[in-house]
């Protein structure tokens, strides 16, 4: 049989040059996506019916492994892969080599699975749950995998929560990530992850700040991360991500809060 032209290719026939339309090349597009679609549920369809009968065989995880190559947010494929891989590491024959062994694959995957879709809950905890199987889990290669997609996009929360998951694993250091988040902050000032963790780290790296009546050293820090906020609301003023913080900031003030000028500008004014 010849074969067919990629999609939206001219071909030549007897000298003429044809170009299909553009009903032709979505038709032919819509007829393989369908095609994809038939196949995929063809796959869900051999998962879940290979979960149903139990199955911890090898085949049973690479039909898993296909699956969510082709969609990271399968959950269930997931799930079944860490009841496959549960029944392996919990036996007693199986040698703390072959755990550690097991887990590198299947981070290998995630990566993988992680680099398709950065924002999937199925992915970034199944990472986790690997890492904490992990005999002997590398903490830095995980500060160094969340360091690459938060410069990827500084605002994955995904990301964001399992950073924290790797550090508390890690004994990281409250202000060593006070001033990650910083960095985070400075980069993008509408980051609502940094702004939050930063809520959380403040107060443990300066513990006066939860105590009542803190001192005038409590009060120097809580103006540095008003002229913080400050510089993050002029700049960017709809978002509501640094107002939220300054909210919260607020609260911790022993300043009085007062009102301190009332006025209306001419339509059309602006400030200076």
């Amino acid at each position: 049989a010849p074969l067919e032209p990629p999609i939206g290719i001219a071909v030549t026939m007897h000298g003429v040059r044809k170009v299909k339309s553009s009903a032709q090349i979505e038709a032919e597009r819509r007829k393989e996506r369908l095609i994809k679609a038939d196949k995929y549920r063809g796959l869900v369809k051999q998962v879940l019916a290979l979960k149903s009968k139990g199955d911890k065989s090898d085949a049973a995880l690479q039909v898993c492994e296909i699956a969510v190559s082709k969609n990271p947010d399968l959950y269930t494929a997931w799930n079944y892969r860490r009841e496959i891989l549960t029944s392996r590491f919990a036996d007693p024959a199986c040698p703390t080599a072959k755990i550690q062994e097991g887990c590198e694959a299947e981070l290998k995957l995630l990566e993988a699975c992680v680099r398709a879709n950065p924002k999937s809950y199925s992915v970034w905890n199944h990472r986790q749950w690997v890492t904490h199987t992990s005999p002997m889990p590398d903490w830095r290669r995980e500060l160094g995998l969340c360091d690459k997609f938060l410069d990827l996009d500084s605002r994955n929360f995904h990301c964001w929560d399992y950073r924290r998951y790797v550090v508390r694993r890690a004994s990281v250091l409250d202000r060593d990530e006070l001033e990650f988040t910083r960095a985070k902050i400075d980069q993008n000032f509408s980051n609502y992850s940094a702004w939050h963790y930063r809520s959380t780290l403040l107060p443990r790296v300066h513990p006066a700040l939860d105590r009542p009546g803190h001192n005038a050293a409590g009060e120097r820090v809580l103006c540095d991360e008003f002229e913080l906020v400050q510089a993050a609301c002029f700049t960017e003023p709809d978002d509501q991500s640094a107002w939220l913080y300054h909210r919260w900031l607020l609260g911790r003030s022993l300043q009085p809060l007062a009102l301190c000028l009332v006025g209306q500008l001419p339509r059309g004014a602006a400030l200076a």
